[in-house]
């Protein structure tokens, strides 16, 4: 149990047996403020610390009803030697109390700012640390997801410029093969055609076998015809077969291109080139074939020519040439089959190309869908990093709200600390004007002691005064004159034969004068009826008496500095006016006596308030010299110093 009747851990480890003294030895070490408060107790407390840890106590492990264990005992009170025996001892530097206060905090909140540095090199830290550093790791977070998400997006557009190059490469090769598909139709629909001729051609000579056979007369010039026809034949298929070779060539050189296409990507503007030379081979080729027609239109004409003159042969080689001719129509058979053949094979190779042409079209449909999916995640990417924008700025809100808080602390501690200085000064002021009242108050007694002791010694020795002064007067009788400052001064009794004259000398010459009681002084409070030393008199004798010059010169003004009580001001003012009145008119020796006295007091609280002000000038320079070393050492850590930055009063 606490001291104040709340459960505390047991401060004896497991398997120890707890002495009865040990509760209460704790008790008494968190509950004696007095110990704690001393300055010379280091010892003593490490003392308890050892006679606790030799009773089986932790020492790291008790802790007081407001969970305060030793640690923020020894931060709250200062006490450096404990709070570093304890730590040595294994205690916990950041231990939180119920008010989630660490011993750091409570060092910076009561100003114990060297014990707050020790505390950080242990490694103390302040309660909001944690909150920073938090906040920190949420920006490192939203900063690493920042570049992750700058990285995919530029990932994803160098992936979306090679999509893009690549399609460019495709494209270029689709116009490649539909020109030379489209070169490849032409040449076949020119063999059509001349393959078409060849047909009329062969329907002519048909037209005119059947004619022959009619005009047997004519059979030498049907024969001379057939053998021109033949010679046609002959000469037809053999321009089909460098047809059927051009176009296997150009068949070859197709796949060759197709292949080096496949394989050098790169030179796709050289290929185009070679294309177009292969165009224009193509064209060469076609103007040939044109030129071959019109050769064979002629040969024709000059074999229609040469079948008019052997028609008289014709009869007679009619039998001879009907087997040539049946040799001939077999030929032509074959060679329609080879033309036939070579035309399914050229539909096969054009199947073949439109079918790349449609891989190729679902290719470039592919790449447009992995474009679109790259857009989608580009657009993900987006709205994630604009998620990102908005928690970053919301931490960096929260970020300049926190040092907003400290601004307002660090304000707040200034306020405190300029109402703390006040405190001070009043407090000596304070102290100064009770010094002050209480010195002016025993030189009053003095004073009026004085004046008493003056009034006994002339009432026992009137009689000597007497006989000393005595002149006959008028009237045959003696008066002796008295008076008293106060006008309660005793008289003596006339005497015969005595008379007073005006050279006899007056007793307002050897009593100090009375000050004037509370009752009487009411007037003077306001300032406005402070009594002043009259003028001297004409024709009155006044004694020449040198006073100090610090009391005649500065006319009492160092005390008047040193308080604004109006009572203690009252009681300058009537010893200033008593001292110049007595200056006038009383004793010099006693005038000089109580000078001396007042100039004592004057400079006995002139020491008080330059020892004053330099008690002031030292906590003044000890202030700017801890504040130009934390200056100092603020730069060169890591993590500068904040003592009370987070820090609440503690509710102990």
């Amino acid at each position: 149990m606490s001291a104040n009747g709340s459960e505390r851990p047991d401060p004896a480890g497991p398997g120890h047996e707890r002495k009865p003294d040990v509760t209460a030895m704790v008790a008494d070490l968190f509950d004696n403020d007095v110990v704690w408060d001393a300055d010379d107790t280091d010892e003593f407390l490490l003392q308890v610390f050892r006679d606790l840890e030799a009773s089986g106590a932790q020492l790291t492990a008790v802790k007081d009803l407001g969970g305060n264990s030793l640690l923020h005992m020894a931060a709250l009170w200062n006490r450096r030697a404990v709070m570093e025996e304890i730590v040595r001892r294994g205690a916990d530097v950041n231990a939180k109390n119920r008010n989630g206060h660490t011993p750091l905090d409570l060092a910076a909140h009561w100003g114990h700012f060297e014990l707050a540095l020790q505390l950080q090199h242990y490694g103390g830290k302040h309660t909001c640390e944690h909150e920073r550093d938090i906040a920190v790791a949420q920006r490192d977070l939203a900063q690493q997801r920042n570049a992750e998400c700058e990285a995919e997006a530029q990932d994803a557009l160098r992936r979306l410029t090679r999509a893009k190059q690549e399609r460019e490469a495709f494209r270029v090769e689709r116009d490649r093969l539909v020109a030379l598909h489209s070169e490849a139709t032409r040449a076949c629909d020119a063999q059509a055609d001349q393959l078409a001729r060849t047909h009329a051609a062969v329907a002519e000579l048909t037209a005119e076998k059947h004619a022959l056979r009619v005009r047997t007369a004519q059979l030498a010039d049907a024969l001379r015809c057939e053998q021109a026809a033949r010679a046609n034949a002959v000469q037809g298929w053999r321009v089909a077969e460098d047809v059927v070779a051009g176009l296997q060539r150009l068949q070859e050189d197709c796949r060759e291109r197709e292949e080096e296409a496949l394989g050098m990507r790169n030179a796709a503007l050289e290929e185009r080139d070679a294309a177009r030379g292969l165009a224009r081979q193509a064209q060469v080729d076609q103007g040939i074939a044109r030129q071959l027609q019109l050769d064979a239109a002629r040969e024709r004409d000059s074999a229609v020519a040469k079948l008019l003159e052997a028609e008289s042969a014709v009869a007679r080689d009619r039998e001879l040439w009907s087997a040539k001719v049946a040799r001939a129509e077999l030929e032509r058979r074959n060679i329609q089959v080879e033309i036939d053949r070579q035309t399914e094979l050229l539909r096969g190779e054009n199947a073949a190309l439109e079918k790349q042409l449609g891989a190729l079209a679902a290719a470039d449909a592919r790449q447009r869908q992995a474009i679109e999916d790259a857009r989608a995640a580009l657009t993900s990417v987006q709205r994630q990093l604009a998620l990102d924008q908005r928690e970053l700025a919301g931490a960096r809100e929260s970020v300049g709200k926190l040092e907003e808080q400290v601004r307002v602390l660090l304000d707040e501690r200034r306020d405190e600390h300029r109402a703390w200085r006040q405190r001070l000064e009043q407090s000596l002021q304070q102290a100064l004007a009770s010094e002050l009242r209480t010195l002016l108050e025993a030189t009053v007694t003095s004073w009026r002691k004085l004046h008493e002791c003056q009034e006994l010694v002339y009432a026992f020795d009137v009689a000597s005064l007497s006989a000393l002064f005595h002149l006959p007067s008028s009237d045959g009788s003696a008066v002796v004159a008295t008076a008293a400052a106060g006008g309660g001064a005793p008289t003596g009794t006339p005497r015969q034969g005595s008379v007073t004259t005006a050279s006899a000398p007056s007793l307002k010459t050897v009593l100090l004068p009375a000050i004037q009681d509370k009752s009487t002084a009411g007037g003077l409070k306001d300032g406005s009826l402070t009594p002043r030393a009259p003028p001297p008199a004409v024709g009155t004798t006044t004694t020449n008496i040198t006073l100090s010059p610090s009391f005649v010169t500065h006319n009492y003004d160092p005390p008047l500095r040193f308080t604004h009580d109006p009572r203690v001001q009252l009681r300058l003012r009537e010893a200033e006016t008593a001292l110049l009145q007595q200056q006038q008119q009383s004793d010099p020796q006693s005038l000089r006596a109580v000078a001396d006295h007042v100039t004592a007091l004057c400079r006995s609280l002139a020491a008080t308030q330059a020892v004053a002000q330099d008690k002031m000038i030292e906590r003044k320079d000890e202030l700017l010299q801890r504040f130009t070393q934390h200056r100092q050492d603020k730069p060169k850590k890591t993590t500068p110093a904040r003592f009370r930055d987070c820090s609440v009063r503690p509710s102990m």
